[in-house]
């Protein structure tokens, strides 16, 4: 009898893919009709939030229209959304399929990740716990999460198989995606060491990446707008690196702001800070449980973003109001996180406890999303 390949039998990932990204579309239809806009129905815009626009702009126009701020947005979703986009004629909608498509390859793949470590059951914690994450809601929407958790999984998926030359072009993709791609090449670093044949196809991410300052030159005449954008957006490298982020996280707890409640100004830092000290304990169980490699990569992938802490957002909060803005999102790439939280899960009133917390924090960030209040 012929062997049955690994694709060839749907995994618990896809049930969870379908199951969550209902129930939080739905969550959401009910939220917009209750709370934002009684009797208008929920339509793709629903899932298009603040930097949405921005990478549609991208995918309409280039990077020639606004590069001081364009360019902190990399290329590879608003390219993909441009062509699917030409195709569906609506890049809303193009955006919106990739997102979901990419979401449940992604499951699948981390599902496959999971399970030589901690077995079926534990996979399949693994996706639950990351498909009913708070953050997740931004898996289905107009943003790049999804396109980059798929590519920084899969890049680790087919290194593990040996397939160098895909694991480095997949790392490549990841880093025309985010800037914390970075920490994807890292990690694959990590897990070919010492193999020299393996760590040349690496290299293979860095060419990739050296299209994007050349687009950058040609439409917007500046190939560091990459680099330089990020002073647009009020963020800026912080001496300390990422302890400087929380440095600045902690001592913002101290201070208000005139702009907003004292009760919001703190929930909001509060919320940022506990996302990452939270995500930040996981790591060493990361590295004793899963592997060298994907500690690296995920402990990268929440250094990065909190090296560059927020010191004012848009030019209307005031100077060191939300330093860790975003933080919560950006813990969705750090996917090995999750695995090591499924092991902890292992327990009854562990994972009792993870889903519990988990979908009552959803339930407010779906809330939160449908009024704007999420990015």
């Amino acid at each position: 009898m012929k062997a049955r390949g690994p694709w060839s039998v749907v995994t618990p990932a896809t049930g969870i893919f379908v199951v969550t990204r209902l129930a939080i579309w739905g969550g959401a239809a009910l939220a917009y009709e209750w709370l934002s806009h009684p009797g208008r129905g929920p339509g793709i815009a629903l899932w298009v939030r603040v930097d949405s626009g921005w990478y549609l702009e991208i995918a309409h126009h280039g990077y020639g229209g606004d590069p001081t701020h364009l360019g902190a947005f990399f290329p590879l979703y608003p390219a993909l959304v441009a062509v699917l986009g030409a195709v569906l004629g609506d890049f809303a909608l193009a955006g919106l399929l990739i997102s979901l498509l990419c979401c449940a390859i992604s499951f699948e793949l981390l599902w496959r990740l999971a399970l030589p470590r901690i077995g079926p059951s534990g996979a399949t914690r693994t996706v639950l716990y990351l498909a009913i994450f708070p953050m997740s809601v931004f898996l289905g929407a107009v943003y790049t999460e999804s396109l980059f958790l798929v590519l920084c999984v899969g890049a680790f998926f087919l290194a593990e198989r040996d397939h160098w030359v895909w694991a480095g072009i997949a790392a490549g993709c990841a880093m025309l995606t985010r800037s914390v791609g970075v920490a994807v090449v890292v990690g694959l670093a990590v897990l070919a060491w010492p193999h020299v044949a393996r760590l040349a196809w690496l290299l293979l991410a860095p060419a990739m990446f050296a299209v994007f300052p050349v687009l950058l030159h040609f439409q917007a005449h500046d190939a560091w707008a990459f680099i330089h954008a990020q002073a647009q957006w009020d963020r800026r490298l912080s001496p300390l690196g990422p302890v400087g982020g929380l440095w600045d996280g902690i001592a913002a707890l101290w201070h208000s702001s005139p702009g907003y409640s004292r009760r919001y100004y703190l929930f909001v830092n509060i919320e940022d800070l506990a996302y990452l000290l939270f995500f930040t304990a996981l790591l060493p169980l990361v590295w004793r449980r899963v592997g060298k490699a994907y500690f690296a990569f995920a402990a990268l992938a929440l250094a990065i973003p909190a090296s560059f802490p927020a010191h004012e957002i848009g030019g209307v909060v005031t100077k060191g109001d939300f330093p860790l803005f975003s933080m919560p999102r950006f813990t969705l790439a750090a996917f090995p996180c999750f695995i090591a939280l499924a092991i902890v899960g292992e327990r009854r009133r562990a994972d009792l406890a993870i889903v519990s917390v988990s979908f009552a924090l959803l339930t407010i960030a779906i809330i939160q999303w449908t009024l704007g209040s999420l990015g």
